[in-house]
């Protein structure tokens, strides 16, 4: 069977509810890419949006408003147990009221719906030879009653050449099966080609590394650009860890408005925050969970 029939009189006479929002303009249960330069911070970046999620603080500092603490799963192929403690000793002020003191009601939330799983030298891969594995069976497991779902980096959880197309479309109807069997929400890590970061294009839907079937095949698109000013100029760009300023664009967004980019920098703890106020950020999403 393909599917259940959409109910047309029912889609056409009833008001359906508002989208919901995990992040700016993905809605949930669907899948979409963050897509960086590698060693810029895409690891840094959706740990922290998983650590706010977790909590129910606004994401990256106030770019999405706060919503109800929520699950959360973080599946980080590229990193071992020591790494991930790292990361989330960078976060820490996160947690904290007092200097240096850290608010046991919100660990006690992360402890609820943060899962962490620090996965390198691991096998992960979803497909082997176009066929799913046990693996997706058991990140369908985890991901039951999550909001988000982060996939970093996407590379590492299939086999077979990333250039090619139907491997690529294998791997995000993969991931599409999973959105829709538990709700969830899933966001994968991309490395952008070496040829958009020398470009000046990073900015751009085609900046993600390997078959077009990637960025075609999802329904949002985050590509997170390295600045060398904090003015948000899309003109001189920078790479690699001493990176502080960033653009972060929605080139993609099949369910929503466009956006214009948002500006970060990267503190000296390791935190994205927004260079401009919140507020006017809220108002201009004008989204949320409905």
């Amino acid at each position: 069977m393909i599917g259940q029939q959409l109910d047309i009189r029912r889609a056409l006479t009833e008001k359906p509810e508002p989208i919901d929002y995990v992040l700016p303009s993905l809605p949930a249960r669907c899948l979409g890419a963050l897509v960086a330069p590698g060693g810029v911070g895409k690891s840094s970046l959706v740990t922290q949006i998983s650590v706010e999620m977790a909590l129910g603080l606004p994401l990256i500092g106030g770019v999405h408003p706060a919503q109800a603490p929520a699950k959360v799963v973080l599946l980080l192929a590229e990193e071992d147990a020591l790494l991930c403690v790292w990361r989330l000793q960078a976060l820490r002020r996160l947690l904290e009221t007092e200097r240096d003191k850290i608010d046991e009601e919100r660990l006690a939330l992360l402890e609820q719906h943060l899962m962490i799983f620090p996965l390198a030298g691991s096998d992960v891969s979803v497909l082997t030879s176009k066929r799913s594995t046990k693996v997706a069976d058991q990140i369908k497991k985890v991901a039951e009653g999550s909001r988000l779902l982060v996939v970093d980096p996407l590379r590492r959880f299939y086999d077979g050449d990333e250039n090619d197309s139907s491997t690529v479309t294998a791997v995000v109807q993969t991931f599409e099966r999973i959105c829709r069997d538990t709700g969830t929400t899933i966001v994968m890590t991309q490395h952008t080609t070496k040829s958009s970061v020398l470009d000046g294009r990073g900015d751009i839907q085609q900046a993600s590394r390997g078959s077009s079937a990637l960025p075609d095949g999802v329904r949002w698109q985050a590509n997170l650009v390295p600045t060398d000013s904090g003015n948000g100029g899309t003109s001189a760009r920078v790479s690699g860890p001493k990176a502080q300023n960033f653009d972060l664009f929605i080139p993609k967004a099949n369910y929503a408005a466009p956006t214009e980019p948002f500006m970060l920098k990267r503190l000296e703890c390791g935190l994205f925050q927004p260079t401009y106020t919140a507020p006017s950020v809220s108002k201009r999403l004008g989204g949320g969970r409905g």
